[in-house]
């Protein structure tokens, strides 16, 4: 067990992660937002984000399954595209992000904490997440709470 746990990069143990970025809707930082990620990177946090498929293939930055929490828009965000999600609006404001937006912006600056969030075949969001990390130069990791992701 020691083998394996000398290969797990140190911030994932020994620095406190900003789960969906740091964020703080009291001041209009959403979470899974440029805004939160912004400020993860600036208060040398590690930030954690989630992942999910739009219906055109593009990977989008958003926790829930509907988008009625925290936009201005309601049903399944799996159903749109993204030239559709560029004009759903956070409740700041702020647009949804692609994570082409998030490693842009992040650029390296801080780890990421990638959640896959599938709930279609696996395959798709896996291969899609991977091929826009593959240029990435900055620090990161995958993780997933379903089994076949995880496998994958």
């Amino acid at each position: 067990m020691m083998g394996a746990m000398s290969r797990v990069p140190p911030w994932l143990l020994h620095i406190p992660i900003a789960h969906r970025g740091l964020h703080d809707a009291s001041r209009g930082v959403i979470e899974n937002s440029l805004a939160a990620f912004r400020a993860a990177a600036r208060a040398g946090y590690p930030a954690e984000l989630d992942v999910r498929l739009l219906a055109d293939g593009e990977v989008v930055v958003f926790h829930d399954r509907n988008l009625d929490r925290l936009t201005n828009a309601s049903g399944p965000i799996a159903s749109h595209t993204a030239r559709e999600v560029e004009t759903i609006l956070l409740s700041n404001d702020e647009r949804i992000p692609l994570l082409r937006d998030v490693l842009d912006l992040v650029n390296g600056s801080t780890p990421l904490l990638i959640e896959i969030k599938n709930e279609g075949e696996v395959g798709t969001l896996e291969e899609n997440t991977a091929a826009l990390l593959a240029g990435y130069r900055g620090a990161y990791a995958m993780q997933s709470f379903l089994p076949g992701t995880v496998k994958y």
